[in-house]
């Protein structure tokens, strides 16, 4: 532990003393010694809650926020001339938004940062506009899958809530085709948009005859929601889904439209 904060002191002050150089040769104004200011006062602070943070464990460690409140300076870097690309560029949208899930204690998704972080390294090294665009390709296809996680484990609700009384059909005393042809369409295309998920590069044409039928199965519940308002939710519990669970079934739209906006912002980068 002592070898430990040593290290850290030490990489902390040397980053400190780093900052302080660089601002004392760019200061030009009353704003630029102020900033230099700031660095001054992160250099004691830096090294405390480095410091600290060896008390957390490695599972706690980012879901801290990075400044606490108590601390009360602002290290302002987003009018300093080296950083103002990265501040106010669209092509550094993702750090930006990176950085802030650090700083409040919220990262993002830990798979989509593994995904990122596995980018061919010929992308990396085409510049920020490359790396932006790929990004950009890597977040659609992940957002579609976790909307399709989602659409799934509201569907698997459903089917444990009804075995032992039919299993995937609804029962015989349930007459309602367009219920049925709804939830059976929607139901294929999801087993078809897992399949695709398998490869590294689905087709386009595929995706795209995917995501028809995920509208025409939206179109048609939301026709039958409407042909039998409240009577909708009874003819679920009928279909064997308790009460809570059929209240969970009108959330059925509100998933399936989110994953066929995440299908459609995914097809640009399909061929």
């Amino acid at each position: 532990m002592d070898i430990a904060r040593q290290t850290i002191e030490s990489a902390v002050t040397s980053f400190a003393s780093a900052a302080n150089k660089e601002q004392f040769l760019f200061a030009k104004t009353a704003k630029d010694w102020s900033a230099r200011h700031a660095y001054d006062n992160a250099q004691s602070v830096m090294t405390k809650l480095s410091l600290d943070d060896l008390e957390f464990s490695s599972d706690e460690i980012f879901d801290r926020v990075l400044w606490p409140q108590e601390i009360d300076f602002v290290v302002s870097l987003e009018e300093q001339t080296p950083f103002k690309g990265f501040f106010h560029d669209s092509k550094f949208s993702f750090w930006r938004e990176w950085r802030q899930g650090f700083i409040d204690g919220l990262p993002l998704n830990w798979d989509l940062q593994w995904r990122i972080a596995l980018i061919n390294e010929n992308i990396w090294d085409a510049g920020p506009d490359a790396v932006a665009t790929e990004i950009e390709r890597v977040r659609a296809r992940w957002e579609a899958e976790k909307a399709l996680t989602d659409l799934s484990d509201s569907l698997s609700a459903q089917v444990t809530a009804r075995q032992g009384i039919g299993g995937n059909n609804p029962p015989e005393s349930i007459q309602d085709e367009l219920l049925v042809g709804s939830i059976t369409l929607i139901w294929e295309a999801k087993e078809e948009l897992s399949t695709a998920f398998e490869e590294e590069n689905p087709d386009r044409a595929r995706i795209e005859a995917i995501l028809v039928k995920f509208k025409s199965g939206l179109g048609s519940f939301l026709k039958w929601c409407a042909s039998k308002g409240d009577l909708a939710v009874d003819t679920l519990i009928k279909w064997g889904v308790p009460a809570a669970g059929a209240g969970y079934a009108a959330k059925y739209p509100e998933k399936l439209e989110a994953l066929i906006d995440a299908l459609e912002r995914w097809l640009p980068y399909l061929h």
